[in-house]
């Protein structure tokens, strides 16, 4: 079993060394705008194929929404496969997607709004070329439903699907976690007063909230769930009791990582290493921002090789927009250099990430997929 529970941190991000270029080799590098198209990576596989989602923006009204195209391109590959896209009869965004070797899945939203989220969810099988509708946002009391918590798209295990979505009443609503196997769609609860689901090997991993605490009502403390996925059991990994002000922001989980992170001033990610059971804490630098600045550390990541996760501060000399957090190092990075610049897909050896082509200018956006170098490279 895992050596007892050793505690590193809070470290510092002030002055965290960039990713080395030679820790790693890039499969791909482009602009994220070309000729009024963006391409963004929503999630990669564990031989390095990437998830694109590719929208024509407007020059002026770059979140309008636009026409979007889904393809898959893989690992050190050029040729790009389309995913066929349901016949949309309005434009759309894209707020999430996940993919394993088999299965593409991905939701659609018609609006831009923050605060609501009518989305619907795909499917596309990579073996046979075949999308399918597998479920929708339900309404509240007629109404569309309120965006769950931390935006957060489905997540895959194998031939199962997994998302959170709001439910019950105005005012009174509650984000729960459903699932489904996807080529036979009959959604399923996992978890009730629960979000962040993050499926990892045969378990799914989930932040529930205090079943005492009222649904408007500030969080005072939340447990991460693991559930077993066939016999959707819980069982509590982790209690966390929070400050005044504070609440969950994030969760990754892999085989060998579960990290989460607290939103409060500052915010902190907590990665656990399940094979060795050391923890590590790393503290977002807040020392001159707005006091009221709701930026900070958010959209992380976990592999059985790293945790990485994003900055929105861009107060630290490095001014980075994403941190990486090597497991068997045990060394913390920076990625990317500028904050704000979310974007950060992983699985396996496999990183995404995006950088500014000049710091200086604020603009031309590059994305790049690359794989990190083992001890076996």
């Amino acid at each position: 079993g895992p050596a007892a529970r050793v505690t590193v941190g809070p470290l510092a991000v002030d002055g965290v060394r960039p990713l080395e270029p030679s820790a790693y080799g890039v499969r791909s590098r482009e602009p994220l705008v070309v000729d009024d198209w963006s391409t963004t990576v929503l999630a990669l596989d564990e031989r390095g194929a990437a998830l694109l989602a590719t929208r024509r923006q407007d020059p002026r009204d770059p979140l309008a929404l636009g026409a979007v195209r889904l393809s898959i391109r893989e690992a050190g590959s050029s040729e790009q496969v389309s995913v066929p896209a349901p016949r949309r009869t309005e434009p759309r965004q894209v707020t999430g997607g996940a993919m394993n070797e088999r299965w593409v899945v991905w939701q659609e939203d018609p609006g831009t709004e923050l605060s609501i989220s009518p989305w619907t969810m795909y499917a596309y099988d990579r073996e046979t070329g075949a999308t399918t509708e597998l479920a929708e946002a339900p309404t509240i009391d007629g109404r569309d439903a309120p965006a769950v918590p931390g935006h957060t798209g489905p997540t895959l295990s194998g031939d199962r699907v997994f998302w959170a979505q709001t439910e019950g009443h105005v005012d009174a609503e509650t984000a729960s976690i459903y699932g489904c196997t996807i080529t036979d769609c009959a959604p399923v609860r996992y978890a009730t007063a629960a979000a962040y689901p993050v499926a990892a090997d045969d378990h799914l991993y989930v932040i529930a909230r205090d079943p005492a605490a009222k649904p408007q009502g500030p969080w005072e403390r939340f447990a991460i769930q693991k559930i077993d996925i066939e016999s959707r059991q819980p069982a509590v990994v982790e209690a966390v009791e929070l400050e005044p002000g504070q609440s969950p922001v994030g969760l990754a989980a892999s085989a060998r990582a579960l990290a989460w992170i607290v939103g409060g001033r500052p915010d902190v990610i907590v990665i656990r290493d399940l094979k060795t059971g050391r923890t590590t804490v790393v503290r977002c630098e807040l020392d001159g921002v707005d006091p009221d600045f709701e930026g900070g550390f958010g959209y992380p990541v976990a592999t059985d090789r790293f945790v990485a996760w994003g900055e929105s501060a861009g107060n630290s000399p490095a001014n980075v927009g994403n941190y990486l957090y090597l497991l068997d190092e045990r060394t913390l990075h920076s990625l990317g250099n500028a904050s704000g610049l979310y974007g950060v897909a992983a699985a396996g050896a496999y990183l995404s990430w995006r950088d500014l082509t000049d710091p200086a200018r604020g603009d031309d956006v590059t994305v790049t997929v690359a794989r990190l170098k083992g001890p076996e490279d």
